[in-house]
């Protein structure tokens, strides 16, 4: 799953934008089954650039099992797949898996499920979610933030990437971003944005160390500037 089109405007969107739009896994599939790349994954420089991005911003070398939510066609899954010795990637379109599993090699499993559904397994030191959230309302927002706090290891990473232009969804990448940190609280570890799109990466704190009540987002002070990490890349 994906949470913009092809073309991607600058202007930052309103929060809450009207009725909610149905983003089921019938939608998906018909998306896949029109363009077997419908985010041009594989040729966008775009794409390339936050995958790139997203990688760099990790704080570990390497890592243990990955859980990537939201794989699509496999094109960051394969990336992951190089610095992790074991990657879950979930999708709910069977047609976007069955194009993952035949690019993809190696120490890599793919699971069918409708996000926040499923069974991914557990034992994650790192969970993905690029440009995915945004497809699902608030009350499933948390929903899958409890559960990838119950499937995560001590000290994991959480790394989310949000489009900030318009996505045609009912809220924000800015709102989902905020909304799911505070249903996911943790330690900041990089925050940053750009035209298109912001990233934030934080520890998860476990659930027996959260105050009465749960939530209350990132401990600590972040800071959200327009530039990337290291890596050379600018858009």
């Amino acid at each position: 799953m994906h949470a913009s089109g092809n073309s991607r405007r600058v202007a930052v969107a309103p929060a809450v934008r009207g009725p909610a739009k149905t983003f089921d896994r019938d939608y998906f599939e018909r998306l896949y089954e029109r363009d077997a790349d419908p985010w041009r994954y594989r040729s966008s420089l775009y794409e390339e650039r936050k995958h790139a991005a997203t990688i760099a911003s990790l704080a570990q070398p390497r890592y243990a099992r990955a859980l990537d939510l939201g794989c699509s066609i496999g094109v960051l899954t394969q990336r992951l797949a190089a610095i992790c010795d074991d990657v879950v990637a979930v999708d709910t379109s069977m047609r976007a898996l069955t194009a993952a599993r035949e690019s993809c090699r190696g120490n890599i499993t793919f699971k069918q499920a409708h996000l926040p559904g499923g069974d991914w397994g557990e034992g994650f030191d790192l969970i993905v979610l690029s440009e995915i959230l945004c497809y699902l309302q608030s009350p499933a927002i948390a929903v899958l933030a409890r559960r990838i706090r119950q499937s995560a290891l001590p000290g994991a990473e959480c790394i989310a990437v949000h489009g900030t232009g318009y996505n045609g969804c009912s809220l924000s990448g800015d709102a989902v971003s905020e909304l799911f940190q505070r249903a996911l609280p943790g330690t900041p570890l990089a925050s940053f944005r750009t035209r298109h799109y912001r990233l934030d990466h934080w520890r998860i704190v476990p659930h027996q160390a959260l105050p009465a009540g749960g939530g209350g987002g990132l401990r600590g002070e972040t800071s959200m500037v327009d530039a990337r990490p290291a890596c050379g890349l600018n858009s």
